[in-house]
């Protein structure tokens, strides 16, 4: 097995254990939630993990559903290049954002 070979078997089992993840958080909330409420209910769990980093990305506190990387391309508009759809400066007024914030930094719920 090559290298490029052995890290795209484990990116696979990454992919599966998010997919896992997922599937577990929507089995626990009944009716079509919110986008919101899935964030926070992933978070809620990756928070559990036994990692020493965790981080969370800015897209997701904001609940942004286009996603900047556009496959197949390397210079094209908007590869990467997408703004966040509020300064950073009122990051840390939007509820999302501190809820997520406060399960990582206690790792735990409430």
């Amino acid at each position: 097995m090559t290298d490029f070979e052995g890290r795209f078997e484990r990116l696979e089992r990454r992919v599966e254990q998010l997919e896992t993840l997922l599937r577990q958080v929507l089995a626990r909330m009944p009716g079509a939630p919110r986008v919101d409420a899935v964030i926070e209910e992933v978070y809620r769990d990756l928070a559990q993990a036994p990692c020493r980093l965790l981080v969370a990305t800015l897209d997701d506190v904001l609940a942004v559903e286009e996603r900047p990387n556009m496959p197949g391309t390397i210079d094209e508009w908007p590869n990467w290049s997408m703004a966040l759809p509020v300064p950073l400066e009122e990051l840390e007024q939007r509820p999302l954002a501190a809820r997520v914030a406060h399960l990582l930094r206690r790792g735990e719920d409430g």
